[in-house]
Parts: C-alpha cells; sequence; structure tokens
C-alpha cells in the first residue's frame, strides 16, 4: 500500500529544483536551455521517483506517468517543429525581411513597444493563439526593435504582452475556453468578468511602453542607418506586397479555425513556394556549394600546385612532388602528370592563392584567385592565370561556379530551411542577424527540456508528491480573500513545478471549485482567478512548455524578457488588488446559482 509522504519531503524535489536552477542560471547565464536546466530537471524527477519509491509507488506508475505527461505535450512539440520550419521558410522566401523593410518606414522607435503590444494583441485577438502570433508578426516585430536598436527583451515583453492578452480574451483560445468549463461557468459571462481585471492590466502596460519609449527612444535612429539596413534587405531579397499574402492567409486559417497543425505547415509550404518563385538568387545561393574545376596540363618536376586561402598558413614544401594541395586537401597529378581535380570547400567573396612551388630550391610564385558573387552564379565561370618561373611558364585554368538545375537548388535551399539554417549575406552585418534562422534544429533544445520538464511533473504526480503539495495548500484558505490567494498561488506554482500551463488551470480548477461554493462566491471569480493566474504566468517559467517555448521560437532567454512582461505580471497581482478590495467579486444569489 501506498504510504503518504510529509509535506516537507513531498517538497524536497521542489527545493532542490529550485537551488539548481538558481545555480544553472548563476554559471550558464542565458545558455541554461543548451542542458543544464534539462539535466536538473531529469536529477530532480530522479529525487521524486526515489522518494515514491520509498514511499511504496511502483517503478511503472511513475514511468507511466511521466510518459502520459509527455504524451500530453506532444502536439505542443509538433507545433514547435513546424514553427522552426515556418521561420526559415518564411525567413527565405523574404516575408520576413518584407515585414521589417515596411515596418522601419512606418514604425518610430517613440511608439513602437506601444504598437507592437497593439498589433500582437489584434492578432492574437482575432486568432486566439498566442503561440501562432509570436511565431510569425512577433518574430518580425523582434526584427524591427533590433534594427531600431531597442532591447530585445523589452520587445519580446511587449509581443508577448499583446499576445497573451488577445489569447486571453479571445473565445477562440483554447485555454479561455478551459477555465470556465473547469469552474462550472459559461464563456461569455466568464469573458465579460475577465475585463474588469484584464483591461486595466493592459491599458497600465501600454502606458509603461509609452513612457520607456518616449523617455529611452524618444530621438530617432540614425536615419542613415536604417537606411543602409533598408537598401541591403532590398538589394538582397525581391521585396514585393506579394509576400504578405502568405501571413494573411495563415491568419485567415487560424481565424477560421482551422487547427494550429494544418494551418502552420501550410504556412511553411507556401513560404518555400514564395521562395522559389520570388528569391531565385538566393535559392541559387543557398542551394548549391560554389565549386571548382583545376586544369593544368603539365607540372614540372620537382614543382607542386598549392591551392588555400590567401591569408593560410601551411608549410607547402612538405607536400610531395607534383601534387595539388587545396585547403590542405591533397590532390595527385595523372601518370602524365597533368590535372583535371575538382576545388572544394570554395567560399562567396574568399580570395586564393594560387602557388608553384620550387621544391629544391624552396622558391615559390603565386598568382590571385578572387570568386564574387557575380562570377559565381553562372557554372562554369572560366579564371586562367600563368605562372612564370624562370624562362618557362605554368598555363592553370580554373572553372568556378554553381550547379545548373535550379529544381535541384530550390529542393535544397527550402529543405535547408526548414531543417537547418538560413544564413543569407546581405552585405550588412545586422541584417544578417536579423535574417538567420536554424529551423527544426534551433528547436531542439526546447523540446529536449520540455521533454524533460513533463517527466519532472509526471513523476511528480505519479507519486502524489503533487497532490500532498497542493492539499497543504488548502489549509490557508480562511476567507473568501485567502481563497482567491491561495488559488492563484497555486496556478502558479503548478506552473512552476508541472511544467504545463493546462495543469495549471485544471488541477486548481477541481481543487477549489466546491470552497468557491462554500463561501458563496460565483463560478467566474474562480474561472476569472485561473485566467489571470495560469494561463498568463506559463509564459514566465523558463521550463514550463510556454516560457519554452516563446524563448525557443524569440531566441531570447526567459529571463531576459521576464522583466518587461507587464501584462503577465500585472494580471496576478490584479486579480488580488480586486479581491481584497472587494471589487467586482460576484457572490451567488442562491445555493444552486451558478450562473448570470
Amino acid at each position: 500500500m501506498q504510504k503518504q509522504p510529509s509535506l516537507s519531503i513531498a517538497l524536497v524535489p521542489i527545493i532542490l529544483l529550485i537551488i539548481l536552477l538558481g545555480t544553472n542560471v548563476w554559471l550558464f547565464g542565458d545558455n541554461t536551455l543548451s542542458g543544464s536546466n534539462q539535466i536538473t530537471l531529469l536529477f530532480s524527477g530522479a529525487i521524486a521517483a526515489f522518494i515514491g519509491f520509498f514511499y511504496g509507488t511502483p517503478w511503472e506508475k511513475m514511468l507511466n506517468g511521466a510518459i502520459k505527461s509527455i504524451s500530453s505535450a506532444m502536439g505542443a512539440l509538433i507545433i514547435l517543429l513546424l514553427i522552426g520550419c515556418l521561420a526559415g521558410t518564411w525567413m527565405l522566401s523574404g516575408i520576413v525581411p518584407a515585414m521589417i523593410y515596411y515596418g522601419l518606414d512606418i514604425l518610430n522607435p517613440s511608439i513602437f513597444l506601444f504598437a507592437c503590444c497593439v498589433v500582437c494583441a489584434i492578432v492574437s485577438l482575432a486568432t486566439g493563439s498566442s503561440w501562432s502570433t509570436i511565431a510569425t508578426i512577433g518574430i518580425a516585430m523582434l526584427g524591427i526593435g533590433k534594427a531600431l536598436e531597442i532591447h530585445e527583451g523589452l520587445t519580446c515583453g511587449a509581443i508577448i504582452s499583446g499576445a497573451y492578452f488577445g489569447d486571453k480574451m479571445s473565445p477562440l483560445s483554447d485555454t479561455t475556453n478551459l477555465a470556465p468549463a473547469m469552474a462550472g461557468t459559461d464563456l461569455v459571462t466568464h469573458i465579460k468578468y475577465m475585463m474588469w481585471t484584464t483591461i486595466p492590466s493592459i491599458i497600465i502596460s501600454l502606458i509603461l511602453f509609452l513612457i520607456i519609449g518616449f523617455v529611452f527612444f524618444g530621438s530617432d535612429v540614425e536615419i542613415s542607418k536604417v537606411g543602409e539596413m533598408q537598401n541591403a534587405i532590398s538589394k538582397t531579397y525581391n521585396i514585393n506586397p506579394w509576400l504578405f499574402l502568405v501571413p494573411v492567409i495563415v491568419i485567415f486559417m487560424i481565424v477560421k479555425k482551422v487547427p494550429a497543425i494544418p494551418a502552420l505547415l501550410f504556412g511553411t509550404l507556401a513560404g518555400g513556394l514564395f521562395a522559389i518563385i520570388f528569391q531565385s538568387d538566393i535559392i541559387r545561393e543557398q542551394g548549391t556549394e560554389i565549386k571548382g574545376k583545376l586544369f593544368v596540363n603539365e607540372i614540372p618536376k620537382n614543382y607542386i600546385i598549392n591551392i588555400s586561402e590567401d591569408n593560410s598558413e601551411f608549410d607547402f614544401f612538405k607536400s610531395g612532388n607534383n601534387q595539388v594541395n587545396h585547403n590542405f586537401q591533397t590532390i595527385h597529378a595523372d601518370t602524365n602528370n597533368s590535372i583535371n581535380a575538382d576545388l572544394k570547400n570554395l567560399e562567396s567573396g574568399g580570395v586564393y592563392s594560387i602557388k608553384l612551388l620550387d621544391t629544391l630550391k624552396n622558391i615559390s610564385f603565386h598568382d590571385k584567385i578572387i570568386i564574387n558573387k557575380n562570377s559565381e552564379k553562372n557554372y562554369f565561370n572560366k579564371k586562367s592565370g600563368n605562372i612564370i618561373y624562370g624562362k618557362d611558364s605554368l598555363k592553370y585554368e580554373i572553372h568556378i561556379g554553381r550547379t545548373k538545375s535550379y529544381v535541384k537548388s530550390s529542393y535544397k535551399a527550402v529543405m535547408n530551411a526548414m531543417t537547418i539554417n538560413v544564413a543569407v549575406d546581405t552585405g550588412n552585418s545586422d541584417v544578417n542577424d536579423l535574417v538567420e534562422t536554424y529551423g527544426m534544429s534551433g528547436m531542439l533544445n526546447t523540446i529536449w527540456l520540455i521533454i524533460c520538464a513533463m517527466s519532472f511533473g509526471g513523476i511528480m504526480e505519479a507519486t502524489g508528491l503533487l497532490k500532498r503539495i497542493t492539499s497543504a495548500l488548502m489549509n490557508f484558505v480562511k476567507s473568501r480573500k485567502s481563497l482567491v490567494l491561495t488559488t492563484s498561488s497555486t496556478c502558479i506554482f503548478l506552473n512552476l513545478t508541472a511544467s504545463d500551463q493546462y495543469l495549471s488551470i485544471v488541477v486548481p480548477g477541481r481543487m477549489f471549485a466546491d470552497s468557491y461554493k462554500k463561501y458563496n462566491l460565483h463560478p467566474k471569480n474562480l474561472s476569472r482567478t485561473l485566467e489571470d493566474s495560469a494561463t498568463v504566468t506559463s509564459v514566465l517559467v523558463p521550463w514550463n512548455t510556454c516560457g519554452a517555448t516563446q524563448a525557443g521560437v524569440l531566441g531570447v532567454a526567459t529571463i531576459i524578457y521576464l522583466p518587461y512582461c507587464f501584462f503577465n505580471l500585472l494580471s496576478p497581482i490584479m486579480t488580488l488588488i480586486f479581491s481584497y478590495a472587494s471589487i467586482k467579486i460576484a457572490k451567488l444569489k442562491s445555493a444552486d446559482e451558478t450562473s448570470n
């Protein structure tokens, strides 16, 4: 029979988790997602499993609990992979660069944070999805913010504040439907009642973003720098209004309640198609390697040929006679001492030296080869030279270029964008950073974190440790005011421990439903508290599915954007203020009334 652990024992894995996570932040900074947090969650889960085993929980039950918990997050993991794919094809096709290009024309630094929050709120309200909003509009806004030299934490705070306001208030949102279902009220009543705490929170947030904008970014960014960035984008990408067709269709699909996975898949494929149609030069650059062939009729006796980067260091005279060394790769001459060989690892804009080396006299003669973008697009482009050594000379010919097949280049470029990375050279280092993405591979650390977090939460639940802690919280309920405080604290606690937004709504909803009736409080008080405390705070926890996802999508650590998510921070505070001030606290008119 499974024994009940004491509260102090049940808290051991939580305390250990907090200590180790704090240590990770101290030692690794914003690089904790690279592995340290994942190991910490697994180790804390192992401690929870050891305690559970000691108190009689079978191993199979704990394992099944972890598997069940991970399974509940599979939808989120698939969405994450698709978001990585979508970001890659939207960057390759010029969709996001076009948003940045036009956004730099429209948005002023003083009002950027305010406008960013409003735009994300509108899109999220229409779609009912903070995740989709952040993965599409949010990425573009982050790029514009970087171009305007606004701190990335501030920009992310504005994006997340707006997106989660819309998600919270939208009747299309899953959490907005889940909270009243758990509390025992209807959707319309729930949304109307939430407005009392939600509207003040978003208004204060917008005022704060305006104040920050005018105080710290009141003067315009240097016009010449913005112009240089726009010029780099327009020279590299084919920027035109047609590119906005894809995000418009994706948003329309989500508004029409098309599930997120097929909508994001469509957006990914449409982005790849638009890349092939509109960005042919980038497709050729991203889809093929620069290749070369070297032709030499005869290498004289006791001489070798070396081709290397112009500034490389290499002891050429240790090479064998009658051979070519290219980037430390040895290519042997044939029986007639002639060369007809492929050259690999050539880079765009590279400067290479072709050297003829006399191994007897230790004398070298060289010529310079420059690979530029104009010469590399047509396969092959001839480069020939004549190296004179004494009375004789060595004639060589190098053909440099890319593959002729646009179909092959298109397939490879789009596939790489979805899976590996997009790194387009625009000639401007700031723009290069903006348009670089890592496809699915960029989401793997986040997925790894979510799997480990869900394992920890599943084991905590299977062993009964989570139930023991939450039941202890019930002891703090002494009045109506303390009931709201305890509900809010439980939601935040579950976001920290169960690492799942839905559990932080479902578990407190079931736990406290009867208590609200006992204190003659309308169920809409409970549903509002669940949304104010669970939905919006999940994104503030680095190892929660929401926090890990948005950190991965935006490429900014949770700890960096957390202080600037004003709406998310204010929402639970606002619900407590209303509770303790007895503002808009609805009571039941009769013992059995649970609506209106």
